[in-house]
């Protein structure tokens, strides 16, 4: 114990002896100017992270915007005129809701396809779908009568139409675990 008390106690006023000299010459000089650079570094960090984090928001919300332009004109929501018919703009809305319904509904179909035969068979389904919804807002959506049958009308065709595609979904999501045709009319 003695030796090693000895030691540290030798040690102690070795140190406080370096302790009591002065700095070399220029110390104070050399330290204020690393001190100044190091500050000036921390600023301009701060600085450059804040116009980094501000670019982000900036380019994010100008994305968003498009994104919102972008689908805002695609899904047609854009009213040439505004109808002072009121079952006419109820079967504008009923149309557009129930479009981006089947929209949603068929990019999750291609979406969960993981397949190439999955992804034919939806292709091919979908494609085979489309046609009908077309022939449909041709013929028929457009000659509807603008009244509560009319309305109806367009419910029930909307309504079958999205659980067909249901139908469409969950039969290819099968094919893969069963050994099944797929016949798509």
């Amino acid at each position: 114990m003695d030796k090693h008390t000895d030691t540290f106690r030798e040690r102690i006023i070795r140190d406080a002896a370096g302790l009591s000299a002065s700095p070399p010459a220029g110390h104070e000089e050399r330290f204020a100017a690393k001190l100044t650079a190091a500050t000036a570094a921390i600023g301009a960090d701060r600085r450059t992270r804040r116009r980094k984090a501000a670019a982000r928001i900036m380019s994010g919300a100008a994305a968003a915007s498009l994104l919102w332009t972008a689908a805002y004109g695609f899904f047609g929501m854009y009213s040439a005129e505004k109808s002072a018919d009121p079952f006419e703009a109820k079967m504008a809305s009923i149309n557009q809701s129930y479009r981006l319904e089947i929209r949603r509904l068929s990019e999750n179909i291609l979406r969960s396809a993981s397949t190439p035969g999955e992804r034919t068979a939806a292709e091919d389904g979908l494609r085979r779908f489309s046609k009908t919804q077309l022939e449909f807002e041709k013929n028929v959506a457009s000659d509807l009568p603008r009244s509560p049958e009319g309305i109806r009308a367009l419910h029930t065709h909307y309504t079958s139409s999205i659980n067909a595609l249901r139908l469409l979904g969950r039969n290819i999501r099968e094919c893969d675990s069963e050994s099944t045709t797929l016949i798509i009319i």
